[in-house]
């Protein structure tokens, strides 16, 4: 039975889960913590019992120191002895980053600037063609209105100029037809009288 046994399949799931989270955190602190044993024994060992609360102390300052150094902090030392501060390095690589921020920051301000000017032309420009436009426009409707104008005048005075035509032509033509008539009554005053009893018009009698 042990051998036919899997382990996989009595362990459950959850049990499983714990033990690797369990592993994965106990496993490399049990390395750390034997390798400091290792170095506090090493350490201790050729020390006597009364100066070990002093190397305690010196090895966790100097922890502590590299700490803040690595962190960017800065120790002053008493009695104006000095001070501990990390490399030059890094502030002047940040020194160049804001320098390098702040030359951006003004050529974006720089092209704001130009597009707003390009805005302000645009809409100039625009305005203008908008003028224009309806000046044109004006222009056009005055031209119309003034080809009208002129149209009308000119069929008025060809209009006038039909009445007058016809005026003169119908003028003689009534002229001689009263000088015909004239004579007819002078021909024939029977015809005529009979022609009046008759209650015929002299204007409308056959030739």
């Amino acid at each position: 039975k042990a051998l036919h046994a899997v382990p996989h399949s009595q362990a459950t799931p959850i049990q499983a889960i714990s033990v690797t989270i369990a592993q994965l955190f106990t496993t490399p602190l049990g390395e750390i913590g034997e390798k400091l044993s290792e170095f506090f024994a090493g350490t201790m060992r050729h020390v006597p019992t009364l100066s070990w609360p002093i190397v305690i102390g010196l090895i966790v300052f100097i922890f502590v120191v590299v700490l803040l150094m690595h962190s960017r902090y800065e120790m002053h030392l008493p009695f104006m002895m000095g001070s501990l501060r990390p490399s030059s390095h890094g502030a002047i690589q940040g020194a160049a980053r804001e320098k390098e921020l702040e030359d951006a920051l003004n050529a974006s301000k720089s092209t704001v600037k130009s597009l707003e000017n390009t805005i302000k032309e645009l809409e100039k420009t625009n305005r203008a063609l908008e003028y224009n436009i309806k000046s044109k426009k004006h222009v056009s409707r005055s031209s119309s209105n003034e080809r009208i104008n002129l149209q009308r005048e000119r069929s008025s005075s060809n209009r006038r100029e039909n009445n007058e035509l016809r005026k003169r032509t119908t003028s003689p033509l009534r002229a001689n037809q009263s000088s015909h008539m004239k004579t007819k009554e002078n021909r024939d005053p029977c015809q005529s009288k009979a022609a009046s009893d008759l209650g015929v018009q002299r204007e409308f009698l056959p030739d």
